[in-house]
């Protein structure tokens, strides 16, 4: 969903609408919007070696178990062979 830019005035002409009584909860609000903002900067944060070096890790381990356990590899042509192989589960 595309959001419109929004002003700081106009940010500021809306909290001046906001009863008294309720300007403690918008600054909860507020608040809480600036941690998840810290908390999604530092999940993305994650620097792109090391969560290369995680995916490989997993390629790396499925191979190995392919290589391993070759009957417990089934290749299905479609999607619609997975979906019926898979209605079951």
């Amino acid at each position: 969903m595309v959001m419109p830019n929004v002003t700081l005035e106009e940010v500021e002409e809306a909290l001046r609408r906001v009863p008294l009584q309720r300007l403690s909860d918008v600054l909860t609000f507020i608040e809480f919007l600036e941690y998840r903002a810290e908390q999604e900067d530092d999940a993305t944060g994650m620097d792109d070696a090391s969560e290369d070096d995680a995916l490989w890790a997993a390629v790396q381990a499925n191979q190995a178990y392919k290589a391993k356990h070759p009957k417990d590899v089934i290749i299905h042509e479609t999607g619609e062979d997975f979906l019926a192989d898979t209605a079951d589960l």
